[in-house]
C-alpha cells in the first residue's frame, strides 16, 4: 500500500519524465534554435530581460539574474557589441543608463518566438478538441502554480530584506 507522499513523488516523477520526453522531441521536430553560435544561455536570459523590461538599469538586472553588477556589466558589454542591446542615456539622469533591445536582437528574439509558434500551429491540429480542452485545463492550472510560485518568491524575498 502507497502512501499519499509516495504516490505524489510518482506522479511527479512521470510528469518529469514526460516533459522531459516533450522537449527531446519537440528538439527532434524543430532541430537546434538557431541562436548565435557565440550566444550564451546567460546572454539570452539578458535578452529576454531586456525585452521583458525595456529601460532597465545594469544594476536593476543584475538584481534580477542574481548575478554581480560588474558581472551585468559584461554580459551588457558583450550584446552590446554583438549588436544585440542598445544603452541610452536617461533623460531624467544622464549618469544612467537604460537598456534597450536594438532592432537586431528584437529580431533574433522574435525568430525564436516565430519557430515555436510554427510548432505550435504545425502540432495542435494534430490534437483532438477534448484534448485541447484537457491541455488548455492543463495550461491553466500551471499558470496558476507558477503565479502562486512568483508570489511565493516574492514574500520570501521581501521577508529577507526586511532582515
Amino acid at each position: 500500500m502507497t502512501t499519499d507522499a509516495e504516490a505524489r513523488e510518482a506522479l511527479l516523477t512521470e510528469i518529469r519524465s514526460l516533459n522531459m520526453r516533450i522537449q527531446t522531441l519537440t528538439s527532434d521536430i524543430m532541430g537546434p534554435a538557431p541562436l548565435p553560435p557565440d550566444l550564451t544561455m546567460r546572454q539570452m536570459h539578458v535578452l529576454i530581460s531586456v525585452a521583458r523590461h525595456p529601460g532597465l538599469t545594469s544594476h536593476e538586472l543584475s538584481d534580477q539574474l542574481q548575478v554581480s553588477p560588474p558581472t551585468a556589466s559584461g554580459l551588457i558589454d558583450r550584446l552590446a557589441d554583438k549588436g544585440l542591446v542598445e544603452r541610452t542615456a536617461d533623460p531624467a539622469d544622464r549618469r544612467v543608463r537604460r537598456l534597450n533591445l536594438s532592432d537586431e536582437g528584437r529580431a533574433l528574439l522574435d525568430s525564436l518566438q516565430s519557430r515555436v509558434d510554427e510548432f505550435i500551429a504545425w502540432a495542435l491540429p494534430l490534437v483532438s478538441v477534448d484534448d485541447l480542452i484537457a491541455l488548455r485545463h492543463s495550461s491553466q492550472i500551471m499558470l496558476t502554480v507558477l503565479e502562486k510560485a512568483r508570489n511565493e518568491a516574492g514574500r520570501h524575498e521581501n521577508a529577507g530584506s526586511a532582515d
